[in-house]
């Protein structure tokens, strides 16, 4: 794509599946991220201009065409989802299967931490729902420094009136599944939890 400055990017577009109950979702979540991408800038998906797309029908019919809502991200490349792999560490199958050692499966558990903790506002009581997300729905890069970074990309819901402490609960609540596997966002160190604060 070539933006406004005559310069290639690289940008997501993310298209709602159906024309009612789908658009309507990602509308929701498109507020959503306009709203935490703010306060996490680093964690949360970016994202950018949003509308409706009108698709017609192959036959040509007019009355049969849709219109889905869509919005543009930044682009992902290089991120991978995250999985649930044995043992309570996290692993990706793309480009190829790798499992992440418990020290960098650790930083990653930080890493989501602090995402969380950053989207909280403390005036609004609101904050992401970590809890109604999954592994997959953090993306991770590993930078040529071999540094991990992620990217937070869904947020199907806000949570608000919710106080610090339920904000912790949440956080060491949270264990996401694959199959027989498990893994707790509790890190093994708590005072690595308070670190993030």
């Amino acid at each position: 794509m070539i933006t406004t400055r005559s310069k290639r990017g690289r940008f997501t577009l993310v298209v709602a599946k159906n024309p009612v109950t789908f658009s309507e979702m990602l509308e929701a979540e498109h507020r959503n991220f306009q709203l935490l991408s703010a306060r996490a800038p680093d964690k949360m998906l970016q994202v950018y201009r949003a509308g409706k797309l009108f698709l017609p029908d192959r036959h040509r019919r007019a009355e049969m065409g849709r219109e889905l809502y869509a919005f543009v991200a930044e682009s992902l490349a290089n991120s991978y989802p995250l999985e649930v792999g044995r043992n309570g560490q996290f692993m990706t199958s793309q480009p190829k299967r790798h499992t992440y050692t418990r020290k960098a499966t650790e930083e990653l558990k930080a890493l989501i931490i602090e995402g969380v903790l950053q989207t909280y506002d403390s005036e609004k009581c609101e904050c992401i729902s970590i809890s109604d997300l999954n592994a997959e729905d953090v993306f991770v890069q590993t930078t040529r420094h071999g540094k991990l970074r992620i990217r937070i990309v869904s947020c199907p819901k806000i949570l608000s009136r919710i106080n610090p402490a339920r904000v912790i609960k949440l956080i060491l609540g949270t264990t996401w599944k694959s199959g027989e596997s498990s893994i707790s966002l509790a890190p093994e160190e708590p005072r690595q939890l308070f670190e993030r604060f």
